[in-house]
């Protein structure tokens, strides 16, 4: 089922004591550019002077992402300050952004349990943000300030983590309904440093805090074009690694489904209420190869290993003007984690975007929007309406085992039973291509 989001307040971040622990929210967002984001924007500075981290009165919150078998690493933690400040409360500095931001020397820092000690651990993370701001106020203070957002790769269980750090889990989608549900974390750290990069506290506040906001809508990807069905990621140096889009797709459609002016209702359908497998893991199809020659299909069992899936949402669509026309609708948004040079696109993708992998200098991957449309019948194909579709949220769809299908209404942000009819074979029209 569809949750309803709220971004976290920072009160929700402030407790005492070491080893405290707290609710993480649950949500579905997206990393790239101009989109609904995974974090709200850093402060909203209502006048000079105000700080950035309220308090820093906890050595170490304990979070829980994952609990079960399937969890690759038990416990993952965050390095904390050093317990010294730079400056004081009555401090307060400017701060220009530089552009040398290293993974190695800026990044935040992350550590695995290895007995009772704790280790740095590699491949963990897709880096989205990077920022490295210079600030001082005159003479008299030197700091730096980091900012880093981060997508695990891996399933972890729980995470130890200081004061600026933020915190999100995100929904893994299922294969199958019994499976249990896992998550992947975001992670936002604000941090400040000394002259040699060691993490301290700063209880000071901001001259110019609206500088500070400057790339909460960009993060660490550029936008493509989208000309023809061939992108370049790379610059020439990095990877020679090929990816091609192997899910059948067009924006061919046929009867209803192809004339502009038909307009259809779509509503979100509860994944927790689905009785029935048939609609669980459908993902796009791609075939990846590392030296542009030979080529391996990316499996639907394995497809959540090699790509990051931070917005899934299903929807089942009844044209308006025929409601015994019926379809599917998919909107993901998902990353890659490899190094590629080169993307064959196909239609249904919307937008699609470049970033840095981390600890390389030349490696680059790609994120991209997609909305594709299916029919049960033909699960396997995609197509785009070509009419206009518009979001109804005061029903979900539940299904039986049948899949026979209900809309309930949702009051209050949670869906209850209700009489409404029920209606065989949705998204299984003749007509849908």
């Amino acid at each position: 089922m569809d949750v309803l989001f709220f971004l976290l307040i920072s009160s929700m971040m402030i407790s005492s004591g070491e080893g405290d622990s707290f609710t993480m929210e649950t949500k579905q967002c997206s990393v790239f550019p101009g989109r609904p984001k995974c974090f709200e924007p850093i402060k909203s500075f209502g006048s000079r002077g105000q700080k950035e981290i309220i308090k820093y009165d906890r050595a170490v919150t304990d979070g829980t992402i994952n609990t079960g078998g399937s969890v690759a690493i038990s416990s993952v933690k965050i390095s904390g300050v050093s317990g010294s400040k730079i400056g004081d409360y009555r401090m307060s500095i400017s701060c220009t952004k530089d552009n040398d931001y290293d993974d190695a020397k800026h990044g935040t820092e992350f550590l695995e349990k290895n007995g009772k000690d704790w280790r740095n651990v590699k491949d963990l993370v897709i880096t989205t943000r990077r920022e490295k701001w210079s600030c001082s106020q005159g003479s008299r203070i030197k700091l730096y300030r980091m900012v880093s957002e981060h997508l695990t790769r891996k399933i972890i269980g729980e995470v130890k983590f200081p004061d600026g750090t933020f915190i999100h889990k995100i929904p893994i989608p299922r294969l199958r309904r019994e499976e249990q549900q896992m998550y992947r974390a975001v992670i936002r750290e604000i941090k400040y440093t000394d002259t040699s990069f060691v993490k301290k506290m700063y209880d000071g506040s901001f001259r110019d805090p609206q500088l500070l906001m400057a790339g909460e809508n960009t993060g660490d990807f550029i936008e493509l074009v989208k000309a023809g069905g061939r992108v370049t990621v790379s610059d020439g140096s990095g990877s020679s690694g090929r990816i091609i889009y192997k899910r059948k797709a067009s924006t061919e459609a046929s009867g209803v489904f192809k004339r502009r002016q038909s307009r259809a209702k779509c509503y979100k359908v509860d994944m927790d209420n689905f009785n029935s497998d048939i609609i669980f893991g459908i993902f796009p199809e791609w075939s990846y190869s590392v030296d542009s020659q030979h080529f391996t299909l990316i499996e639907k069992s394995t497809f959540q290993e090699k790509f990051i899936i931070t917005k899934y949402q299903l929807m089942g669509c009844e044209i308006e003007e025929s409601q015994k026309d019926t379809f599917f609708r998919v909107v993901i948004e998902y990353l890659f984690t490899e190094n590629v040079n080169e993307v064959h696109v196909t239609d249904t993708i919307d937008k699609i975007y470049k970033f840095k992998l981390p600890g390389s200098s030349t490696g680059t991957s790609f994120g991209v929007v997609e909305t594709f449309d299916f029919n049960l019948q033909t699960p396997t194909d995609a197509f785009r309406f070509a009419g206009t579709a518009t979001i109804d949220t005061s029903f979900t769809l539940w299904s039986d085992t049948e899949l026979n299908m209900t809309k309930v209404p949702v009051e209050k942000g949670q869906s209850k039973q209700g009489k409404t009819p029920s209606f065989c074979c949705f998204g299984r029209s003749e007509t849908a291509p």
